[in-house]
């Protein structure tokens, strides 16, 4: 037998888009949650204002040594614990390697002095690794999440002035 319809069928139109909202249920997988729970760098430096050729420049992140967060995926909750590697680089061909995330003077251990005055950019990639454990087992997160984080920084020359 054939089935014969006398209602038209109702069409729907929509005249925006619709819009997605990004939730953390919306993560179906370890790496998916790690990506939308780590911290984005903020870089500072001091001195803040003009700093000076061939006088240091200290640099610092405002990312803690350790990021620690409890999961669910699938059911399960799963605690990570993450250590971020910093990659600076200073914009003039000088990189540093360190898992310090520095400080001002004078306790800075990020430091770099510029031998020329000019506009530099600041770049800072943060690499994660770390450890998940679930249900008392702990093993390594394989593979890494990386971030970059830009900040420009401008190096002037001292004045010289000659007197009496």
């Amino acid at each position: 037998p054939t089935v014969k319809t006398t209602r038209k069928p109702t069409v729907v139109k929509r005249t925006r888009k619709p819009s997605v909202k990004k939730s953390q249920s919306s993560a179906i997988s370890l790496t998916d949650k790690l990506i939308e729970s780590i911290p984005t760098a903020g870089i500072a430096y001091q001195p803040e204002f003009s700093p000076l050729i061939q006088t240091p420049v200290y640099f610092w992140s405002d990312i803690p040594t350790v990021v620690t967060k409890k999961v669910e995926i699938v059911g399960e909750l799963v605690e990570v614990r993450l250590h971020p590697t910093f990659i600076w680089h200073f914009g003039d061909g000088t990189f540093f390697l360190t898992r310090k995330v520095g400080a001002a003077y004078p306790d800075g251990e990020i430091r770099h002095t510029y031998s020329k005055p000019g506009h530099y950019l600041i770049e800072l990639i943060t690499r994660w690794d770390g450890e998940f454990t679930v249900d008392g087992v702990t093993a390594h997160i394989p593979g890494e999440i990386s971030t970059i984080s830009v900040l420009p920084i401008t190096v002037v020359a001292a004045p010289i002035r000659f007197m009496n």
